[in-house]
């Protein structure tokens, strides 16, 4: 039987009773079925987890009673920020998903020259805290303890122009393949662009920013493919997929 995960912003400690919030609450009874006395494991998204008593108090409110509190990592030895361009509705979703479940570190969107989805404003606000939802989620479900953060979305050139870490740009008209690039030292990035990918102009300027150009074979790739195809091949060179 598998496992129910949930992951709660507060501190852990043996004996603590915690509240769910409503919507934690409303989804364990009213999907998962679940029933004062049942079983959880829950996580506090910095590496601890613990196993949780379930009591209902009524349909909208319940609470966990932990145990058993201990630190245990999953996380991958690759510290890899990914920067995607924004792409539309489920695309992103799927994206930010699958690349939680690949051991990503955090997620920085960008808005580029090719981004369709226009969004500001209390809109984009809404927008982040959905795909923050999203990586949560994904954790629960993979059994990670840490959830990577979504950074508030900005344009490719401001990221660039702050960004010190080494960064590759995935490009299908480049010549260097992973097995040609030497793993950097500590935390860097990965660049993927939207729907259209990255206009030239924008491949330029991560590059005179010293990033490195990286081809995945001789296909074009989704958006949504060519950054889970590049973490997952990174993963299984140089990080726990070996």
């Amino acid at each position: 039987m598998r496992t129910t995960r949930l992951w709660l912003d507060t501190d852990f400690h043996n004996g603590a009773q915690i509240e769910l919030s409503g919507e934690q609450a409303h989804y364990i009874q009213t999907v998962l079925r679940l029933r004062s006395g049942d079983m959880l494991e829950v996580f506090d998204g910095q590496d601890h987890s613990a196993s949780a008593e379930l009591e209902i108090h009524s349909k909208k409110s319940a609470s966990v009673t932990l145990n058993d509190v201990s630190r245990n990592s999953v996380e991958s030895p690759l510290n890899i920020t990914l920067i995607q361009g924004i792409s539309r509705g489920e695309r992103m979703d799927f994206t930010l998903q699958k690349a939680t479940e690949l051991g990503i570190s955090q997620i920085q969107p960008v808005f580029t020259e090719r981004t369709e989805v226009k969004l500001k404003g209390e809109k984009l606000s809404k927008r982040i805290d959905h795909w923050q939802k999203i990586v949560i989620n994904a954790c629960e479900q993979c059994g990670r303890n840490t959830v990577p953060q979504v950074l508030p979305a900005i344009t490719l050139k401001d990221w660039t122009a702050k960004n010190k870490m080494p960064t590759f740009v995935l490009h299908h008209r480049d010549s260097q393949t992973l097995k040609e690039l030497t793993q950097p030292e500590g935390a860097f990035a990965l660049a993927i662009g939207p729907e259209g990918g990255l206009a030239d102009h924008e491949i330029e300027l991560l590059k005179n920013h010293k990033a490195q150009g990286l081809k995945l074979g001789p296909r074009i790739l989704r958006t949504e493919t060519a950054a889970l195809t590049a973490l997952a091949a990174m993963q299984s060179l140089w990080g726990d997929l070996s």
